[in-house]
């Protein structure tokens, strides 16, 4: 598991995937993914390793509500890509 601080709150956006890359709240944000943790880390943002023995109960919270909003992102985009294509249809 990877904290990662440097942000106090928001979105940082993946351009090459177009979506969420990761999510910050109160300053924190936590992932299990190194790839991304070390793409954060070449940005700027400060990254640390943490056990999993040691793990905050706020930190899996706070992974589970990153997840959630990133789904949430997922099905808004895909809900506006199929009004797009509804509205293309009847032009």
């Amino acid at each position: 598991m990877f904290k990662i601080t440097g942000k106090e709150n928001g979105v940082i956006w993946d351009t090459n995937k177009n979506k969420p890359l990761i999510k910050f709240k109160k300053g924190v944000a936590v992932t299990k993914d190194k790839e991304v943790a070390e793409q954060l880390k070449t940005m700027g943002f400060i990254v640390e390793n943490e056990t999993e023995g040691n793990q905050i109960e706020d930190d899996k919270n706070e992974t589970k509500d990153n997840q959630i909003e990133d789904e949430k992102t997922e099905i808004k985009d895909s809900q506006t890509n199929d009004k797009k294509k509804r509205v293309r249809k009847n032009e």
